[in-house]
């Protein structure tokens, strides 16, 4: 049986910024008339369908790839509206769609006006957006979650044949060492992706490149710690080695887009989040120390 996630809407359709011009939406004369004329236009597969049943202004959402996966993120979501749905009144006369057996809430609510039933295509949008931040967030912990795991058997190999087995201190390896998370090659224990979102950038054929999110975030290692951690204020890179400790620090790379949480991990795999408000990149970039002071909440 097809089961929906947050995640269709989300690939099914590209949040882009909210501010574009109102254009005359699409009327319908009832709910149900809209529902069918959208899941016809899904089943039709083409993006001008699904413009015209949403109506002008879902233009900027919709993928226009042609790619096998929106093709099937759009008939997950036939596939589950023929399993069943229902009209949720919601506030203001709105109606929710729930489709499915597991009620899943299609992200577009319908709005009545004096020419009939219209997608509500900018709280659509609003409500894509949150969705991608919550999964972005979600995938964000378990990358820190898997760091620790990461920097742990990293320790256990002496990558630089030094005698001693230390953490990593880079996200990305120094030319010819393996000093860092990634390196070239296929034994590296971080992908090239998750290692071009290091948010001080990196070098590439001798220029420096500003940093790629990755699931939207960003992230540094840190090697040192401040007061407020456990154990207090020490640096973890002893005589040149990295033997006291590790921490991760995650930022959204477009603060209210991509995400809204910060988030922190050190070596005891206790996860940090905090909400650093507009200027979260701006507070990024003066966190050298993993400090998770009281702007910083423990995550269950």
């Amino acid at each position: 049986m097809k089961r929906m996630s947050h995640y269709a809407a989300v690939a099914a359709f590209a949040a882009l910024p909210l501010g574009a011009h109102a254009q005359e939406a699409m009327f319908y004369p009832s709910p149900q008339d809209a529902l069918e004329a959208l899941v016809a236009a899904l089943d039709a597969g083409t993006a001008d369908a699904v413009i015209a049943a949403l109506g002008p202004d879902s233009a900027a959402l919709i993928r226009d790839d042609q790619s096998p996966e929106r093709a099937e993120n759009w008939a997950t979501i036939v596939a589950v509206y023929k399993q069943g749905y229902r009209f949720v009144p919601v506030e203001d006369g709105r109606v929710s769609i729930e489709l499915g057996s597991d009620s899943w809430p299609f992200p577009f609510e319908l709005a009545r006006g004096d020419a009939g039933w219209a997608f509500d295509i900018v709280s659509g949008k609003e409500e894509i957006v949150a969705r991608l931040i919550g999964l972005n967030e979600l995938d964000v912990i378990d990358i820190l979650q898997a760091y620790v795991e990461i920097q742990r058997e990293f320790r256990e190999v002496d990558h630089d044949g030094d005698g001693v087995l230390e953490f990593a201190s880079y996200l990305i390896s120094s030319a010819e060492a393996r000093d860092g998370l990634h390196w070239p090659g296929d034994d590296s224990p971080v992908g090239a992706a998750a290692a071009r979102a290091n948010l001080d950038g990196f070098s590439e054929n001798g220029s420096d490149i500003p940093a790629e999110p990755f699931f939207g975030y960003y992230f540094r290692l840190l090697n040192a710690q401040g007061p407020d951690a456990p154990g207090g204020a020490l640096d973890y890179v002893i005589n040149g080695n990295q033997l006291a400790g590790h921490a991760l620090l995650a930022v959204p790379a477009i603060y209210g887009e991509t995400g809204t949480y910060s988030f922190l991990v050190g070596e005891n795999g206790l996860v940090y989040e905090a909400d650093l408000g507009e200027d979260t990149l701006e507070s990024a970039l003066e966190i050298t120390t993993y400090n998770p002071d009281a702007r910083w909440r423990a995550m269950e």
